[in-house]
């Protein structure tokens, strides 16, 4: 029900209890519209959901759809289960705005361990650029402030893209 209220435009009252009604959904005129008045409890309602059908479900299916946001165009992040379905604008459609989708929005984590070194040895980073990783602390979780506090202190000789796969590969050993 969080997606759909945060979904539904520029509806009038009577056509959303009217779409509600259609899908099954019991809930008064009265509680509708207060839940539109006051829709500050959807976002976790809707966390709440996409972890528990995150942890419930054996898969998980992400995909991007573009969506107009007050006249402009975002891309949809579309998190899919077998238990439900979560949509998030954001104006990106990056690798980092999909891992937000399938951490359910919780702040940013990133750890420097064995998982990140092999993923960027894959992705072919620079040997200079290993080694200077290797100043960070292996093993522990960082925030979004301080692992770039990291980088511009101990990874300086790491260009856009490589800065950009090192973020990328901590955020996924995260």
């Amino acid at each position: 029900m969080a997606w759909l209220l945060a979904n539904v435009g520029q509806m009038s009252q009577p056509k959303i209890l009217e779409l509600f009604r259609s899908a099954g959904i019991s809930i008064s005129s009265g509680h509708l519209g207060q839940i539109l008045i006051q829709p500050a409890n959807l976002d976790a309602e809707a966390t709440e959901g996409a972890e528990a059908s995150l942890a419930a479900t054996p898969w998980q299916q992400v995909d991007h759809t573009a969506t107009r946001v007050n006249g402009d165009d975002q891309p949809c992040h579309i998190l899919t289960t077998p238990l439900a379905t979560v949509a998030h604008t954001r104006p990106g459609k990056d690798r980092l705005s999909t891992l937000d989708s399938l951490r359910t929005n919780r702040p940013r984590t990133f750890l420097w361990n064995a998982e990140a070194e092999a993923i960027l040895f894959q992705r072919g980073l620079s040997a200079g650029v290993r080694r200077t990783l290797a100043l960070l602390p292996r093993d522990t979780v960082f925030d979004e402030a301080h692992l770039t506090q990291l980088l511009d202190t101990h990874v300086a000789n790491a260009g856009r893209t490589q800065r950009q796969w090192i973020v990328e590969a901590l955020a996924l050993a995260a």
